[in-house]
């Protein structure tokens, strides 16, 4: 079963009025279908994830300045990759959002130490709004990358195909016995008390 997370960004402060923009991301396909612009709302509309440049409105995840570089990076890695199908890109705008795309105000500006740099010409409201959706869908196309991979390493602890022993992880068959399941999610409780405090 397919998941998909709708997204409404809200931005003010750039050029052009304020603009809201509306997107699905598919978390299995890793797809970002950027669908609609419209004038800015600020309330949440129901399902919606928000991100939004201005605290004085609810939000999800705040978007600033300090974000921009990350973001650019974020929407050419998801407008030069491929979609699990292997076929169909990951960023596509639709009819009603071509104008939010920011292809045309993004200049290279060299390399840093984190990194390549960007300036941007005349961004509008519309064009930081799909680079502020970019931005959270390759965050959470990470995030759901390394919960499956913890998902994968946790089978193979339970399963007793992989032992862990003072934190060097060792194949069972070495040692000629088979994990015990009990032991492991003791052990894994007692991991996150202890790292989290409780």
């Amino acid at each position: 079963m397919s998941t998909s997370t709708p997204i409404q960004v809200n931005i003010s402060g750039f050029n052009g009025k304020p603009q809201s923009l509306f997107s699905v991301y598919n978390n299995d396909s890793g797809v970002l279908a950027v669908a609609k612009l419209t004038d800015f709302k600020p309330d949440r509309v129901a399902g919606c994830f928000v991100i939004g440049n201005d605290a004085r409105y609810s939000f999800d995840m705040l978007f600033d300045a300090s974000q921009f570089n990350a973001a650019v990076d974020a929407y050419y890695s998801l407008k030069s990759s491929l979609a699990s199908d292997h076929l169909s890109p990951r960023l596509a705008f639709g009819d009603n959002a071509m104008i939010a795309d920011p292809v045309n105000a993004i200049q290279h500006d060299g390399y840093g130490d984190s990194g390549a740099k960007y300036r941007f010409d005349s961004i509008t409201n519309a064009q930081a709004c799909a680079l502020a959706t970019c931005f959270w869908a390759v965050k959470a196309s990470n995030i759901e990358s390394a919960i499956e991979s913890q998902d994968d390493w946790a089978s193979m602890l339970l399963s007793g195909r992989v032992v862990s022993m003072g934190g060097v992880t060792q194949s069972p068959s070495l040692f000629g016995f088979t994990a015990d399941s009990r032991f492991l999610s003791a052990y894994d409780a007692k991991a996150v008390e202890k790292r989290h405090g409780y």
